[in-house]
């Protein structure tokens, strides 16, 4: 889905250097602005680690949750209750009381303080980055479906056959 010189990949290395490249600049450039808006590195520390532990726990949940549709979907004759039902689902509900306590919710009396600034605005931010990430992808399915399809190269899936 990215454009062509981010996704080449290196004949000698075998990786794509130039994402490697572009993510390390913007990595750092993204940590020092955030340190230098905030004031203090402590501070941007404390945000950007709020925003990133409650990505993965988000993560975890959705591909917990994930593995049930895809095996129902596109691997029904595979299913296994077990294996493919009861544990993915056990541990994406196990993991709503991490993503409560990531986000400064207390339940049932375990004391969990409530977010403090600037980690207070991480829930906002996890919640405009998901929202953009949905954007992107319904535009890309709208507009270039083909992109969308080509992902499944990447996870070693064959892309389905087209009808024309």
């Amino acid at each position: 889905m990215l454009p062509r010189l981010i996704t080449r990949i290196d004949p000698r290395y075998d990786t794509p250097a130039n994402a490697v490249h572009a993510q390390a600049v913007l990595a750092i450039g993204y940590a020092l602005a955030l340190g230098f808006a905030l004031g203090d590195p402590l501070k941007a520390l404390a945000l950007q680690g709020t925003i990133s532990t409650t990505l993965i726990v988000v993560i975890y949940i959705c591909t917990g949750a994930s593995c049930v549709v895809f095996h129902l979907r596109d691997h029904r004759n595979e299913f296994n209750v077990i294996l493919h039902l009861v544990i993915p689902l056990a541990a994406a509900v196990l993991f709503v009381p991490v993503l409560l306590a990531a986000l400064g919710i207390d339940f049932g009396g375990l004391g969990i303080e409530p977010l403090t600034s600037p980690a207070d605005v991480a829930p906002y931010v996890v919640a405009i980055w998901m929202a953009l990430g949905l954007l992107v992808l319904v535009h890309f399915a709208r507009s270039d479906p083909r992109r969308i399809s080509g992902i499944r190269q990447v996870f070693g899936e064959s892309a389905p056959e087209s009808d024309g």
